[in-house]
């Protein structure tokens, strides 16, 4: 398994979310990466970027837990095949059927090729991509703080 999570500057009320989750990649004994580039020009904001980066990633990257950074997890976390969740939430797991990634990233190609603005529209992936509500993680075993609600208050 590959723990893998996007972030450049950390903001001090969440570097115990990034901690918790490099911690849970450690006590598993499993790879744990980060990719920290900055944002690529042509996408007009940085959660666009990273959506389109976990969803390319995802689509390539067999058993791989995906954290967002405002995400802590918690004790009791575990990640399940059954558990896999979707590219737009904010904790997903490929396991090996990365093909439904491939698939999701596919579509998001062609919209973007052939919709104006669509590098604007990543932060609302599932609809675009029309994703069946999927068997999520247990909430009792993570906390999401949703950051981008508690900048906007």
């Amino acid at each position: 398994m590959i723990v893998f999570q996007i972030y450049d500057h950390v903001p001090k009320e969440l570097t115990h979310c990034v901690d918790s989750v490099r911690m849970f990649a450690q006590r598993q004994g499993t790879e744990y990466r980060v990719f920290d580039e900055d944002p690529n020009s042509a996408y007009d904001f940085a959660e666009a970027w990273a959506n389109f980066i976990r969803i390319t990633t995802a689509a390539r990257t067999p058993d791989m837990l995906y954290v967002d950074w405002d995400i802590e997890l918690l004790d009791g976390f575990s990640v399940s095949e059954m558990m896999f969740g979707t590219p737009s939430d904010a904790l997903f797991f490929t396991g090996q059927k990365i093909d439904r990634f491939a698939e999701w990233a596919d579509i998001l190609l062609k919209y973007e090729a052939t919709t104006p603005g669509a590098k604007r529209e990543y932060g609302r992936l599932s609809k675009i991509m029309n994703i069946p509500t999927l068997k999520r993680f247990s909430t009792s075993t993570y906390r999401h703080l949703q950051y981008h609600k508690m900048r906007a208050a």
